[in-house]
């Protein structure tokens, strides 16, 4: 989907001169949690076209903003049988994305603890991540 609206919208933006597009991500685009392989993997795979697509349309004054949020409050969020740290309402995060997009942001991304905790799970050698992970599994 992503993929298909990007392609419908950026050769009028191009013509144009302008445009910006955004995409909402997670922070889970970082590291894989447990049981939810697919979702991350394809954040992730989303997340690395964004970093191409923004060097490929600066030229053509095309802003590519990702957005990478941790837990947000939301019907969806509402059914997760999980413990959510850092669970934020949806009015908060909202805020910080408009926020982030009038400010020019190239990456939007929140709440600061998670995006460390993710961050710095990405960096742990495999077989500690996949010890830790385990002990964390719904």
């Amino acid at each position: 989907g992503t993929l298909n609206m990007i392609r419908a919208f950026s050769p009028a933006m191009r013509r144009r001169g302008h445009g910006v597009i955004v995409n909402m991500l997670t922070v889970g685009s970082h590291v894989c949690f447990p049981n939810m392989g697919s979702y991350c993997a394809s954040k992730a795979a989303v997340s690395v076209y964004l970093e191409g697509l923004r060097v490929e349309l600066n030229p053509y004054n095309i802003k590519v903003i990702t957005v990478k949020p941790g837990f947000v409050k939301t019907p969806m969020t509402d059914q997760n049988k999980f413990k959510m740290p850092f669970l934020m309402s949806a009015d908060r995060a909202a805020g910080i994305i408009v926020d982030g997009i009038k400010k020019g942001k190239r990456i939007i991304q929140f709440p600061l603890p998670m995006v460390v905790l993710t961050r710095l799970a990405g960096l742990l050698p495999g077989s500690l991540y996949e010890w830790i992970a385990s002990k964390t599994r719904r």
